[in-house]
């Protein structure tokens, strides 16, 4: 399912779904938008890529150029990339809904898959992180069913991040800043 260019910008799931979707340095024609449909606004935080990912699955064609055309930094302006992101909760929770969207599709292949359920196994752990820092036990509970239903060995994975995190928590006055590895 992978369309056109290469590297860290391909439109492949495994790179848009586990990486950064970086919709800001693509240039992407109007026709396109007739082709797979406008961002969905249910998703405030997160759009950028479940259009990407629509594009994925769409096979189009994807030219790589050698230029920079965009640089970005992160800023405490920025909705979704900056330190102490008062949205991560919001944004993660997106991110899950675009991933149970992504996954319910027929349409991707068994790679595509996998990668989708890495992703909602990532952004689940993530999830509960987030409630832990919020402090809520129901939101940290209401996480491990479903996520224990995709992927059964979900709890290592919290379990690892969790402790791997718990110091620097400790030190942060209890914000969670989880960075998951990439496979």
């Amino acid at each position: 399912m992978a369309a056109g260019g290469g590297g860290e910008k391909a439109l492949k799931a495994e790179i848009l779904a586990l990486g950064e979707p970086m919709l800001n340095a693509r240039a992407i024609r109007k026709s396109i938008f007739k082709k797979v449909g406008p961002f969905d606004l249910a998703y405030s935080l997160a759009s950028d890529r479940d259009f990407l990912l629509k594009l994925a699955m769409a096979e189009l064609p994807c030219v790589a150029i050698e230029a920079m055309t965009y640089r970005y930094r992160w800023h405490e302006g920025s909705r979704t990339m900056n330190s102490g992101n008062s949205l991560s909760r919001r944004l993660t929770a997106e991110n899950l809904a675009i991933a149970r969207k992504h996954l319910a599709d027929p349409s991707w292949g068994a790679e595509d898959k996998r990668a989708l359920a890495v992703w909602h196994s990532r952004q689940s752990v993530q999830a509960a992180m987030c409630a832990i820092e919020a402090f809520d036990p129901v939101g940290f509970l209401s996480v491990i069913p479903a996520a224990m239903r995709r992927d059964p060995t979900w709890v290592l994975a919290f379990v690892s991040e969790f402790a791997r995190c718990f110091m620097r928590w400790l030190q942060r006055g209890f914000r969670t800043k989880s960075q998951l590895s990439r496979p």
